[in-house]
């Protein structure tokens, strides 16, 4: 006889066998109740009785067609149509038909990093790159040739590998400093040469900005060369800047702002991103209502008739040494506490019938795309700055120089990614001992795998605190993405 469970995770040829219940994945507000399939990454509206036969098989023993009917008290023949029903929706699953079957990781997108500068206007704490650390007189520029071999080595590489799709991130330090940002124009005329040489490729580009320096000058060029801005924004008003600290220490806030609302008023695409620390994870409740709650007194857009929510990228702050690991490990609840006061304050502009974006990608968790390999992990990931090319841009302070492998036609994935190779499976989330959920670690959930790997001494198979700390915050994600596809979808 078969019997049935609750899916937990996402069953197709590209996935292993697991079947494990996840609760949280119906969601109830008032008359309204739906039930999230991660396999098919949608919301199903259930009736009282759907309901009645999910709720038994989360509660009762029975996993049985009769065991059904007999908890919920419903004849075998309504229990057997509703059962097949919601297995053709994949809200359940027959393990009878259940395949276990290897995962070969093959992406066809890649993303290259380009560290113009090492200078900044910014001294943050933490930076990736150590621009906090690098005095402006010492830090190194990328020259312009050095930057082609670079980019036609990339695209070349992609092309070796069969990769339809790349983006490249225009980053520093700060890459809108006069000179990185003419490095950045003078390089559109050749990305249109390679694009041609290359034609099954198709090419995206972002600044990485602190949006001090955005002016109209670049705001139209961008728009030009359909280039998007992302915008690092840590707070508002005063705590932006504590968190940030510029260097000249003026106030940067309002600056910022007005830089956004130049981007509107030119139609230049642009996202901000918001690292949650410790430090500013209290704020963040009263950050996402001036960034998303267009009713809110405190929405950016109001002065410049802005009349949607502004698009936001949330990240985690990510620790740049032992020291700072130790601190954040101790500190995870803090910034637990401060995104649960932010997702309640999202449920209300929700029901409000705010439209605010997807919430299905949270740092490195990706809800509706399968990601076992983070950034960073090579494969499909490189980057470059004055000193070489590596597969993670917080490795090129302290590299060796490469270049000459590059020059002599070596396919840049296969160089960065050489002492990785022998780890190569360890990098993948669903070969990581997750301690719940092994949904979670096919979307992301094992985090920055550098950090695992200094976390855990060196053992890539053990996930790290980050994987615990999105397990923490995975069920109200999860139940507001939910509660948005079933208002405005």
């Amino acid at each position: 006889m078969k019997t049935y469970k609750i899916t937990e995770g996402v069953k197709t040829l590209r996935y292993p066998k697991y079947l494990h219940r996840q609760n949280e994945t119906i969601v109830n507000w008032g008359k309204e109740i739906g039930a999230y399939s991660p396999v098919t990454n949608e919301i199903c509206l259930l009736d009282s009785t759907e309901r009645k036969i999910l709720q038994s098989l989360y509660l009762s023993s029975a996993k049985t067609i009769d065991g059904i009917s007999k908890s919920t008290n419903l004849p075998l023949a309504t229990v057997r149509r509703l059962v097949t029903n919601l297995v053709r929706h994949q809200l359940i699953v027959d393990p009878n038909l259940e395949k276990e079957v290897v995962i070969e990781y093959n992406t066809t997108t890649a993303q290259l990093y380009v560290k113009l500068t090492e200078g900044c206007n910014f001294a943050c704490p933490g930076c990736v790159t150590a621009s906090d650390k690098i005095p402006p007189n010492q830090a190194k520029i990328l020259d312009q040739d050095t930057l082609q071999i670079y980019l036609e080595s990339f695209l070349r590489s992609a092309d070796e590998k069969q990769i339809k799709s790349v983006k490249i991130k225009w980053a520093g330090g700060e890459p809108l400093l006069p000179i990185s940002y003419k490095l950045i124009v003078a390089s559109q005329p050749y990305l249109q040469k390679l694009i041609k040489k290359y034609p099954k490729i198709s090419l995206e580009q972002v600044i990485l900005t602190n949006g001090v320096f955005i002016n109209h000058q670049s705001t139209l060029f961008a728009k030009k060369h359909h280039i998007r801005f992302s915008i690092s924004l840590w707070g508002t008003k005063k705590i932006q800047d504590q968190e940030r600290r510029p260097r000249n220490h003026q106030e940067s806030y309002s600056k910022i702002i007005e830089n956004i609302c130049l981007l509107e008023n030119v139609g230049t695409g642009y996202s901000l991103n918001h690292v949650i620390t410790p430090s500013n994870a209290k704020h963040f409740a009263n950050f996402i209502n001036s960034m998303w709650n267009t009713n809110h007194s405190s929405f950016i857009g109001k002065q410049s008739d802005i009349n949607h929510p502004i698009p936001l990228y949330i990240a985690f702050y990510r620790p740049q040494s032992f020291y700072q690991q130790d601190i954040l490990t101790k500190q995870y609840c803090l910034m637990e506490q401060g995104l649960r006061s932010g997702f309640s304050e999202i449920k209300k502009m929700i029901n409000l019938g705010i439209e605010i974006q997807p919430l299905n990608r949270i740092d490195y968790l990706n809800l509706s795309g399968m990601t076992p390999a983070a950034c960073g992990s090579g494969y499909n990931y490189v980057a470059v700055g004055p000193k070489g090319a590596v597969s993670c841009h917080e490795e090129l302070l302290d590299m060796k120089d490469n270049l000459d492998k590059i020059i002599k036609g070596v396919n840049i994935f296969d160089l960065v990614n050489q002492d990785q190779l022998l780890e190569r499976s360890l990098y993948l989330g669903t070969n990581i001992k997750f301690e719940q959920y092994k949904y979670i670690g096919l979307h992301g959930g094992q985090g920055c795998p550098r950090m695992r790997k200094i976390e855990n001494k060196g053992d890539l198979s053990i996930s790290g605190s980050v994987t615990k700390f999105y397990l923490s915050i995975l069920n109200e994600l999860l139940s507001l993405e939910c509660l948005q596809q079933i208002r405005f979808k």
